[in-house]
């Protein structure tokens, strides 16, 4: 039997256009779950020296709104506890904001970036980038309840998100944390290095099964082409032999090794794409493996314990990000369908699904019939050339179609032209 493709217009069609590579798609040894949202990254605004703050927009009770007005300028801040993104309505470029609690009983307030004082901004980042690297769980926890999308998005100057030191510690529970609240799984520092290149290069096993659980790419190169394997297989080869002080540690690069080949894609053709959605948004039936999940693995429920109350900053309804989605594939062998980010499916694949095209099983090709075809010829008149199209049987039993033969596979027109 042949693999074939189907126009849902114009009928059915074999698998030869299915993957111009000879790919259709690519799926993970493991079940991936849904992408990670990309980062939003923009120039901070310039500081100000002194803490400072701007009266509200309603004066107090009891105050006129010029003493307001003074009394805002001498509040003292006692700290930041929240940091978020906005985007100017009008420029549409993404600017800072941190929620500041004021030493007096005032209400805390969102201020800009630029009426902050450098010390407090300096202070908050500081806290955060120790807290990750250090693997401090309770304190990533409360400042992501500040700051959620602003914290796992934004990069130090080596381009190393949160996700990256977090790697590093080995404490999973963090990791699984930043991952869970939208930390790109994928993203690549100045020397090309993704999460997972950090966390194969430290040895943090547990770690690697985390970041491939949540759809990390064990493929992606970094600067010097090398794929998270081939750089722990560099650092395995260049210890020295017989060498008794570094034994330990080659055994600990062994079973990194070990991991990776194990979660290796392996290139499988689909039997059909059945649907697409935004791979920020995950199904009910994702849902509640994923509550089965952290109940075999001691109840972890990271999105109860933040609460997931998300930053509410306005803005209208996002339209779907076509470049951002993920396909649920119907496999030709006997695995149930799984969602499968865009990252690892074929172009032409998810090309043929945005043209309503499907993937079905050719019986044989009953008959063929000319079509005539426009060419040009020398001097510049027009002229008829025969091409041809074939009369497909299905093997599912869907009516019998006209296809062109650009919809039909090479072994089945030898098969036809053959008999």
């Amino acid at each position: 039997m042949n693999a074939a493709k189907a126009n849902c217009r114009a009928g059915r069609a074999t698998a030869a256009g299915a993957g111009r590579n000879g790919l259709a798609g690519r799926r993970p040894n493991r079940r991936a779950r849904p992408a990670c949202t990309a980062p939003v990254a923009g120039p901070r605004p310039p500081l100000r020296r002194f803490p400072r703050r701007w009266a509200p927009t309603t004066p107090r009770a009891s105050e006129t709104k010029q003493e307001d007005l003074a009394k805002a300028e001498e509040a003292k801040v006692e700290e930041l506890v929240g940091v978020r993104l906005v985007r100017d309505k009008e420029s549409g470029k993404p600017f800072v904001q941190y929620l500041v609690k004021w030493e007096d009983e005032y209400e805390d307030s969102w201020e800009a970036a630029d009426d902050i004082s450098e010390d407090l901004l300096r202070n908050y980042e500081d806290k955060w980038w120790r807290a990750v690297k250090t693997g401090e769980y309770d304190v990533v926890v409360s400042m992501l309840m500040g700051g959620r999308e602003a914290l796992v998005s934004g990069v130090d100057d080596d381009r190393r998100s949160a996700l990256h030191y977090a790697c590093g510690t080995g404490v999973v529970k963090v990791v699984q944390l930043l991952l869970a609240n939208g930390a790109e799984v994928d993203l690549r520092d100045k020397e090309g290095y993704t999460p997972l290149h950090l966390a194969s290069g430290y040895m943090q096993v547990p770690v690697i099964r985390a970041l491939i659980d949540a759809g990390a790419d064990p493929e992606v190169e970094d600067k010097d082409g090398r794929s998270p394997l081939a750089l722990v297989e560099s650092l395995r080869d260049n210890l020295p032999d017989n060498n008794p002080t570094v034994f330990s540690r080659k055994l600990q690069l062994e079973e990194v090794i070990k991991e990776l080949e194990g979660n290796l894609y392996e290139e499988v053709e689909p039997a059909n794409v059945l649907e697409a959605r935004s791979s920020k948004k995950g199904s009910a039936v994702e849902e509640e493996d994923k509550e089965e999940n952290e109940k075999e693995e001691g109840g972890l429920d990271i999105e109860a314990e933040l609460g997931f109350g998300g930053d509410d900053v306005g803005g209208s309804v996002e339209e779907l990000d076509m470049s951002d989605r993920e396909f649920l594939v119907q496999w030709s062998d006997d695995q149930e369908p799984s969602w499968v980010p865009q990252k690892h499916m074929a172009e032409d694949v998810v090309e043929d699904f945005d043209s309503g095209i499907e993937y079905a099983v050719a019986k044989a090709i009953l008959e063929r019939r000319a079509i005539a075809a426009e060419v040009a010829e020398e001097g510049g008149e027009e002229g008829k050339e025969a091409e041809y199209e074939y009369l497909v049987q299905w093997e599912d039993g869907y009516e019998d179609s006209w296809e062109p033969r650009g919809h039909i596979s090479q072994d089945l027109l030898t098969q036809f032209e053959e008999a």
